[in-house]
């Protein structure tokens, strides 16, 4: 009897110490991207606008009559322009009357991405192993003995208990209440 609880705390022992577990972490990678969105707005007035006469060009051909051309000088006409780069986008927008820019807007609107790559490791609880000695009194035959034992903590924190000695054999489970 005494051979056989020799040999089950032998493989006990060395199942518990030579066993391993295959993986106690995992990594979990989370990519999370932002856009923060700004809008500039500026406007000018024509007297602020710098300019310069390129070239004229006198059309002789054309025959209009002297109200078409009093009508478009006093017209008051809008010009937008939107230009787009990547995700933003920038508008131009001119008033021009009288052969003269009147007001000149500027529109930005810029996004801007942020990608933020954030690693969480999660480790895996594993079990822990215990071996000690212990002595025993058996009052009935007064009789001391001493012994050894083992003591095995699950990871989920439940305790397997196997113990040894010259007069008492023990086996035992454990679980934690609070």
């Amino acid at each position: 009897m005494k051979n056989l609880v020799i040999i089950v705390l032998i493989l006990a022992i060395g199942w518990l110490l030579f066993s391993r577990p295959t993986s106690l972490s995992t990594i979990v990678t989370e990519v999370d991207t932002f856009y923060k969105v700004d809008t500039f707005k500026t406007v000018k007035k024509g007297k602020d606008i710098p300019y310069k006469v390129l070239d004229s060009i006198f059309l002789i051909d054309e025959v209009h009559d002297t109200s078409y051309i009093i009508k478009d000088y006093a017209e008051v006409k809008a010009y937008s322009d939107t230009i787009y780069k990547d995700s933003n986008r920038f508008v131009i927008n001119d008033t021009i009357t009288r052969n003269k820019i009147h007001s000149r807007g500027f529109e930005a609107y810029l996004t801007e991405k942020t990608i933020i790559r954030n690693n969480y490791i999660f480790t895996k609880e594993k079990g822990a192993l215990y071996l000690g000695g212990f002595s025993s009194y058996d009052s009935r035959g007064g009789k001391i003995g001493i012994g050894a034992g083992i003591h095995y903590q699950t990871p989920k924190k439940s305790i397997f208990s196997l113990q040894y000695s010259s007069n008492v054999t023990s086996l035992g489970y454990y679980k934690k209440i609070f």
